[in-house]
């Protein structure tokens, strides 16, 4: 799975990437998230969640209920995962610009830093040199869009090569996989803000990704059927959610257990039953698909979409 994009026929990856089927992952980086460190920004509630989290215990408990995934990023790449959905927060405000390593995954609690999130990512590309990966970056915290210039944006381009990155492109109709290959510029990356950044971060209104925003399965399945009949706005790049989100009711009546259990998991299960449910017709209008905890059954699921669209050439 490590290689899927290197194996598709030479058809589809002369095809717009708008209509390959991508598996990606929602908070993908919210594993393993720490518990030695404060709360983060991110929340809506962070003040109440800060003080609380100085309880014994409390931390272990927003933990449970903060991780969305369980494998690194390296894992869910060398499953198949091709793109990646982020949050970071810059951690201490006013400190040197340039720190790269004070910008981390935040999710209620911290996870890598962004050096290592994206040094991950370039690894992967480096071994594997048919594969492409998305990024899209489509929240930031403690960072206004100079801020994002100057603590995230600048030290990224010092990190990794940009020659690596696809430039900012307004229609992606004409991007395929093997120009993205030909041409080795095999990272696509959206920011948070609707400015560009250093011709590298395309803006957040070139890739749609809408919420479902529900707790119930039933209301999950409703919204991704009305996704996927919606018109599609080309050329831009969709991502399908399958995902649930927990109030702050379910959190407080299942505290004992946790997000994947309760909720990871089961849409997880949910979205891979849509999807095998789906006709041919509505299969082909699916571009990126996400949810939690992501597995090999999963990204199988997605990936075997891809040969769907091979009855219609």
């Amino acid at each position: 799975m490590n290689n899927w994009m290197s194996r598709l026929p030479n058809e589809l990856k002369q095809q717009s990437i708008l209509t390959l089927c991508i598996p990606g992952s929602h908070d993908s980086g919210a594993y393993n998230l720490s518990t030695s460190q404060p709360t983060g920004h991110d929340q809506p509630m962070w003040k109440m969640l800060r003080r609380l989290s100085k309880l014994h215990g409390s931390r272990t408990i927003i933990k449970r209920w903060s991780e969305t995934q369980t494998l690194s990023i390296t894992d869910q790449l060398n499953i198949g995962i091709r793109y990646l959905d982020v949050r970071f927060e810059l951690i201490r405000k006013h400190v040197e610009e340039g720190d790269f390593n004070n910008v981390k995954i935040v999710h209620a609690l911290y996870g890598v830093s962004a050096p290592q999130f994206l040094v991950e990512i370039t690894d992967f590309l480096n071994k594997n040199p048919e594969e492409i990966v998305i990024l899209d970056i489509n929240h930031v915290y403690r960072m206004n869009a100079p801020e994002f210039a100057s603590y995230f944006a600048h030290p990224m381009l010092k990190l990794i090569d940009k020659d690596l990155i696809w430039p900012i492109e307004s229609d992606y109709t004409y991007v395929t996989l093997s120009k993205m290959v030909s041409a080795n510029r095999r990272l696509i990356i959206f920011g948070p803000f609707k400015a560009c950044f250093f011709n590298a971060i395309n803006p957040n209104t070139y890739i749609i990704s809408r919420w479902p925003q529900t707790n119930k399965l039933s209301r999950l399945l409703q919204f991704m059927e009305s996704e996927i009949e919606k018109t599609k706005e080309k050329p831009r790049l969709y991502v399908l959610q399958g995902v649930l989100t927990a109030s702050t009711g379910d959190v407080i009546r299942n505290f004992s257990t946790s997000l994947l259990r309760k909720f990871g998991r089961p849409s997880r299960e949910a979205t891979i039953r849509f999807l095998n449910s789906l006709s041919n017709e509505n299969k082909q209008k699916l571009n990126i698909v996400i949810t939690d905890d992501v597995n090999e059954d999963f990204t199988t699921t997605v990936i075997n979409i891809n040969f769907c669209e091979l009855t219609r050439l």
